[in-house]
């Protein structure tokens, strides 16, 4: 290999690689510089001057380059470059394996975990239940609607005589009212389509009759006068609320209850009775007077009827009734001082109910019938 010259030439030089080397070697008192490769074109292990504390020492020591200081400029930038462009391929190679272990090492863990869980168990949908309609808790509403009133008086005027001491009348009335009120009860849903319950409500009513009478039998209703002077009498009846407790039995059918219903009904009823007697006393006695009295009296009786409730929703419930009730007589007397002659009465009265009215429920909601 001695004496070989390779026949390369450094670019704007005449002098070979070998005798670029051999001069390169040569001790100098030049300013030191990078020691390159015989080959520029090539990278070698100390292509950059960091690399080579050696070859640094020995510019140090006063080595000097053949090769011009632009030269080395560019070759040591080719190289830098090149180097860069390495080591970032180099770290994306890493990262991207990396990634793909971690992707590879997620998949593996999910497919250990999904065998562990099994195969999925599907089960068939339950199939549309039909809602069953609860009827059963503690309600409270109110009402309204009209009643039918007819108030049956008897009455009677005694005196103390032979001939005259009775003379019994009979009068009746009828009217139609306004009745509104509240209700409240509980009822209990003792089978799928029977339900028992307990109601009481309170209405408001209005009904008042007054008429006038005779005292006996020869005297004239409503005069007293010189035309007639045996004097006459007043009768008159008010009913102004009543009251029921009852036991309700209905059928369902979904959300919809036809019931019966009875039991005890409850009324306080006014009468007014009066004698008006000035021309000269009432029948047989000469006593001049006119008077009347007030009294109250609890009539109690019973009631009956049938109705429809519609449950709107779980808690709402519309209802359509009818009622009859028919109440005890109510009896009145009347005792002035009048040498032994009274006045007395007593009104039996009845009602036929038709009402409407709204219901909340509390409790007992809608159930699933399977």
């Amino acid at each position: 290999m001695a004496g070989r010259d390779d026949g390369y030439e450094l670019p704007g030089s005449n002098i070979t690689g070998a005798q670029a080397v051999s001069l390169a070697l040569r001790p100098s008192r030049l300013q030191p510089a990078m020691i390159v490769s015989a080959q520029p074109h090539t990278r070698s292990k100390c292509g950059y001057r960091s690399r080579c504390p050696s070859i640094e020492g020995r510019a140090a020591s006063g080595s000097q380059s053949l090769i011009k200081s632009e030269t080395q400029s560019g070759f040591a930038s080719v190289w830098s470059q090149k180097a860069g462009d390495e080591r970032k391929h180099t770290i994306g190679v890493h990262v991207k394996k990396i990634i793909l272990a971690t992707v590879i090492a997620g998949l593996s863990s999910t497919a250990a975990f999904a065998a562990d869980l099994g195969a999925r168990t599907y089960t068939k949908a339950p199939a549309m239940v039909e809602a069953a309609y609860n009827w059963t808790g503690f309600y409270i509403g109110g009402d309204i609607g009209s009643a039918s009133l007819s108030h049956n008086f008897t009455s009677n005027f005694t005196q103390n005589s032979s001939t005259l001491s009775n003379n019994l009348q009979q009068n009746s009335f009828s009217s139609t009212s306004f009745i509104g009120g509240v209700h409240a009860g509980y009822n209990w849903q003792v089978a799928p389509n029977l339900v028992a319950g307990v109601e009481g409500d309170w209405q408001w009513v209005r009904s008042s009759h007054s008429f006038c009478r005779q005292t006996d039998t020869l005297s004239v209703a409503c005069v007293d006068d010189e035309t007639d002077n045996r004097g006459f009498g007043t009768v008159s009846g008010r009913l102004h609320s009543i009251a029921t407790a009852r036991a309700r039995l209905g059928w369902t059918i979904d959300r919809v209850m036809f019931y019966g219903t009875g039991g005890a009904a409850f009324a306080n009823v006014k009468s007014s009775l009066g004698l008006s007697c000035l021309s000269d006393g009432c029948g047989v006695n000469a006593v001049k007077f006119a008077a009347s009295s007030n009294t109250s009296a609890h009539a109690t009786g019973w009631v009956a009827g049938a109705g429809i409730e519609w449950m709107i929703a779980h808690d709402w419930i519309l209802r359509a009734e009818y009622q009859h009730i028919d109440f005890s007589d109510a009896s009145a007397r009347f005792s002035p001082d009048c040498g032994g002659c009274a006045l007395t009465s007593s009104q039996n009265v009845r009602l036929d109910v038709v009402r409407t009215g709204l219901s909340y429920k509390f409790g007992g909601p809608v159930l699933a019938k399977y």
